[in-house]
């Protein structure tokens, strides 16, 4: 669990079981992927919640043996 933090922080926290999602194929291509984790919120106040929208951005990296 993260450190506490200092008065009037608010942070989200996308904890990951696995440090890694691998996903096969072209976007248009490509099969669903599951992956598992916590959303950790930590708010200043308590707030009233009427939904919440996650988006989610990565990078592509290539690997390759000679």
């Amino acid at each position: 669990m993260p450190a506490m933090l200092k008065s009037g922080a608010s942070r989200l926290e996308l904890a990951l079981d696995q440090p890694d999602i691998v996903l096969r194929g072209v976007a248009d291509d490509a099969q669903d992927t599951l992956f598992c984790g916590q959303l950790v919120v930590h708010l200043a106040e308590p707030i009233r919640v009427k939904g919440l929208k996650l988006v989610l951005e990565g990078h592509e990296r290539l690997e390759w043996e000679y």
